[in-house]
């Protein structure tokens, strides 16, 4: 699920490793997925949101069926919860994971912080210069 939201809403790994179900990942009626950040949970103090696509929430919903029970000893609000489920995995723990999965998965190494510059690169040198259009991704600003 954390490279679900990487690829589709690239935000900073202390923003993903701290998501909460029904306070920044937001179900909608028809079953959509809003990641909806407050200012003061972001870097540069401005409020994120971004609608992640059907599918994604599709995932999520097998996540948190069959996945994050696994993870937490107890239900809980936190996407990627510890093992006691009282707060968030480690910024290591949830590192290492997203490492790990690119390379099994993909072949790849893909540290967290990439996804930000493959979403800076498709938005400033490809879409927007080429195609002349906004880049699909949220919250990747000029700044």
């Amino acid at each position: 699920m954390a490279l679900e939201i990487l690829i589709m809403a690239p935000i900073r790994m202390s923003n993903l490793q701290h998501l909460r179900l029904g306070e920044d990942l937001l179900t909608g009626a028809r079953g959509g997925l809003t990641i909806a950040l407050a200012a003061e949970r972001t870097k540069n103090r401005q409020p994120f949101e971004a609608v992640l696509p059907a599918e994604s929430a599709r995932m999520l919903n097998a996540y948190l069926k069959q996945y994050q029970p696994l993870l937490a000893g107890q239900p809980c609000a936190w996407l990627f919860p510890n093992r006691a489920g009282t707060g968030p995995m480690t910024d290591a723990q949830l590192r290492h994971q997203i490492v790990r999965l690119a390379r099994l998965r993909a072949g790849v190494v893909l540290h967290p912080h990439l996804f930000r510059h493959i979403a800076a690169i498709e938005r400033f040198l490809y879409v927007e210069a080429v195609f002349d259009r906004p880049s699909q991704y949220a919250g990747c600003s000029p700044e």
